[in-house]
């Protein structure tokens, strides 16, 4: 008798509904927490998100059984290595941004509307603010990794890897509501999660994740950081650019070793859990051009 062939699509259903739930969960819990508050400033905000994702993160998990070996909080790659991934990381996040500026400009152009961003405003002047600026540079990092390029880029990784790649990014889009930072996400969420599958490192995207956000934020305090960090950024536009021109061909290779034939993007993304959260992201990016 033939030993049972192993289906590695057995629990695809089981996976792609854990993710899109994971997703409502978090929703649902921040929603819970924050409804007894009429007033939420960037502390609690902060304390509210953090509780929030961890709760997310365990359901993730537990639905989806994917187990996360500790080797994998290794950094699993030399300096160098982890300083090009963080070239290539801000240079293609400044194409993303350049991309939406365009697109920012010409909208507000025809419709007289700017399309609205979120506001991480410090008020160093009071705990609170500390609190977020700790927040968004080093514990928001870490956990949202934990939970993108953790649970559900490794989860999606059983089927396809460029598939979870691309998935998992959109995912992370999706997750930050504000059109403007949701397409910027997006961009972030591909080389993360390339480079954490490259080197079989969560550490790589949870350190990127956290030199980008400390990057980002302390450059907006001065006019002349700023303008540092935009030369900066330029130069890593063009050196992303160069690495992409000469690494085409490997790209496409790899993805021919292992191409997405099946379709997992319609499997994934057509359930009522993600079709919701596509109309929740819609009505929030409209509500917000609504309200200002």
């Amino acid at each position: 008798m033939q030993p049972p062939v192993f289906d590695k699509f057995q629990n695809e259903d089981r996976d792609f509904k854990s993710i899109g739930k994971s997703l409502w969960v978090y929703f649902a819990v921040m929603l819970a927490i924050t409804m007894p508050f009429s007033y939420i400033d960037n502390g609690l905000s902060a304390i509210i998100s953090i509780i929030t994702i961890l709760i997310t993160i365990f359901y993730c998990k537990r639905k989806t059984k994917i187990q996360i070996p500790g080797s994998i909080y290794d950094l699993n790659c030399s300096v160098k290595e982890l300083g090009k991934y963080f070239i290539l990381m801000t240079g293609f996040s400044m194409a993303a941004i350049l991309f939406i500026s365009i697109i920012s400009t010409v909208f507000t152009t025809i419709t007289n509307l700017d399309i609205p961003q979120a506001d991480f405003t410090f008020d160093f002047s009071s705990l609170s603010g500390w609190l977020f600026l700790f927040y968004v540079c080093l514990i928001g990092p870490i956990f949202e990794e934990v939970l993108f390029r953790g649970a559900i880029l490794r989860t999606l990784n059983r089927y396809n890897r460029y598939f979870a790649i691309i998935a998992s990014a959109l995912i992370f889009g999706l997750f930050h509501l504000y059109l403007e930072q949701g397409a910027h996400a997006f961009v972030l969420g591909l080389v993360l999660a390339y480079a954490s599958l490259k080197t079989d490192s969560l550490m790589v995207p949870i350190l990127l994740h956290i030199f980008h956000n400390t990057l980002t934020t302390f450059t907006s305090f001065s006019m002349s950081l700023t303008t540092i960090d935009l030369l900066f950024r330029f130069a890593c536009m063009i050196v992303a650019l160069i690495w992409l021109s000469n690494h085409i061909k490997d790209l496409k290779k790899e993805y021919q070793e292992d191409p997405i034939s099946y379709p997992f993007f319609s499997r994934l993304f057509l359930r009522f859990s993600f079709i919701s959260w596509f109309i929740l992201f819609i009505l929030e990016t409209v509500v917000s051009f609504i309200v200002g």
